[in-house]
């Protein structure tokens, strides 16, 4: 998770499936927090144009 957070605070969007991929066993857990660290950036960069 600290990777995927890493790429996000670079500005890159990271891709979900390898991250996924790299944590078999939790990959459904991470997904939606993947998702939601998404969503969250998204909105923070709406803000910011406003």
């Amino acid at each position: 998770m600290l990777e995927f957070e890493a790429e996000l605070a670079t500005g890159r969007t990271p891709d979900i499936a390898t991250h996924l991929a790299r944590h078999p066993r939790i990959a459904a857990r991470l997904r939606s927090v993947f998702d939601g660290m998404l969503i969250l950036r998204a909105a923070k960069l709406s803000t910011r144009k406003r």
